[in-house]
């Protein structure tokens, strides 16, 4: 079978180029369908969190530990969209949450095994980034790969290990995507709503009350770029060790 040209050209990237890549492939690739797809995918939890701190009075510490996996495990739906944009001219939602539906338990799974390894190494700084890097691939295993939970992280760890180097970097992109998506976020929602439309909503303060509004919208808003840039970061690291046709496989 003829496969067509992938839609990102294949070459060893650096992290930062990654972040610069993604950007465009998300505008470029993803466009308006992108848009509705990541509006309908993260306005639910969003509100969801608003409505539990305001109904139950949840503490922000409780709001942050519900929506920090929530988050994570969202990651998966736009790991396959980007999976699906490598190749197809346009974003086909359809395909993205068939094929999501179809490997969600296994990837719940591994999603849940690893991130557990991640905060136990959490408690020693310096096994920290070491697993989360050799943990970082698994929902391209688990769902682009069609890996089951078990195998999956076994993948994604020898993955890891062959690119050693540069697992590190990604780890600092990922999280530094996340903690500026959730400042800039706190810092663009105070001055829109409460400076320049002066609605007077109380909706709490990052630094002030250790969370807001604005801040867990910030967190969800990261999500579709953390993604991209840890897919195309897949990408590369499957092209180095000369696995690309997997990738290609599992896509066609």
């Amino acid at each position: 079978m003829k496969l067509p040209d992938p839609n990102v050209v294949l070459r060893a990237r650096r992290g930062l180029e990654n972040v610069d890549l993604a950007f465009p492939f998300i505008a470029r690739l993803g466009g308006r369908r992108y848009a509705l797809f990541v509006a309908g995918a993260l306005a639910p939890p969003v509100l969801g969190l608003g409505v539990l701190h305001a109904a139950l009075e949840l503490t922000w510490t409780e709001c942050w530990l519900l929506a920090v996996p929530v988050a994570v495990w969202l990651q998966g739906l736009f790991t396959v969209a980007a999976g699906e944009s490598m190749f197809a001219a346009e974003l086909r939602l359809g395909s993205v949450l068939r094929a999501f539906a179809r490997r969600a338990l296994a990837y719940t799974v591994a999603l849940v095994v690893s991130r557990v390894a991640i905060v136990l190494a959490g408690m020693t700084l310096v096994l920290l980034p070491i697993v989360w890097g050799r943990c970082a691939f698994v929902p391209e295993a688990v769902l682009l790969e069609g890996a089951g939970p078990f195998s999956g992280l076994s993948r994604a760890a020898r993955l890891a290990r062959a690119n050693r180097g540069r697992m590190f970097e990604l780890v600092l992109a990922l999280s530094a995507i996340v903690a500026l998506g959730v400042l800039v976020s706190e810092a663009f929602g105070h001055a829109i709503f409460d400076s320049v439309l002066e609605l007077g909503v109380s909706a709490g303060g990052l630094f002030d009350d250790g969370g807001s509004y604005y801040a867990l919208a910030g967190l969800f808003a990261a999500v579709p770029l953390t993604s991209t840039v840890r897919f195309l970061s897949y990408i590369v690291a499957r092209r180095r060790v000369g696995a690309w046709e997997v990738q290609v496989k599992v896509q066609r």
